[in-house]
């Protein structure tokens, strides 16, 4: 007595599931981007830290060894403010990313809420048919014994 439903829109969902799946990689991605981009303006930022407290030992300083400080101390912040960008935008990517598997995320479970209450009104039609069925074998069977 049980038919078998089949959901219309299952392909659709099947390609929703599989760009979620891809949405989670791609958000994957981009925070282990970050996070590297993270511990290399950690590192730049303890060097520049660590060679600002070696920077000029008292009496042992001359013009030149101050100067290749200098320009060393003044690339590091370069790199640091580079990296500072770096990160900025990474973490920008991972908002984007973040919004991107959100949107395909809400996608996915509308058409499975979908597909659930599809599934219940089919349930219930089913069963409304059963009865139905059982109800006319009772009928049959009940004018069967009075004649």
């Amino acid at each position: 007595m049980k038919r078998r439903r089949h959901f219309r829109l299952q392909k659709v969902l099947d390609v929703r599931q599989v760009v979620e799946k891809e949405r989670q990689k791609e958000l994957a991605v981009a925070l282990l981007k970050l996070r590297n981009h993270e511990k290399q303006l950690q590192s730049l930022t303890q060097k520049k830290e660590a060679f600002s407290i070696s920077m000029n030992p008292p009496g042992k300083s001359t013009a030149r060894s101050i100067g290749e400080q200098h320009g060393f101390f003044e690339t590091l912040k370069a790199l640091i403010s580079e990296k500072e960008i770096e990160v900025g935008t990474a973490s920008e990517e991972v908002r984007s990313k973040r919004d991107q598997l959100l949107q395909a995320s809400q996608a996915r479970k509308a058409l499975e809420k979908l597909k659930e209450r599809k599934m219940q009104e089919f349930a219930q039609i089913e069963e409304k048919l059963d009865q139905q069925f059982f109800d006319e074998i009772a009928i049959q069977r009940r004018t069967a014994i009075t004649e």
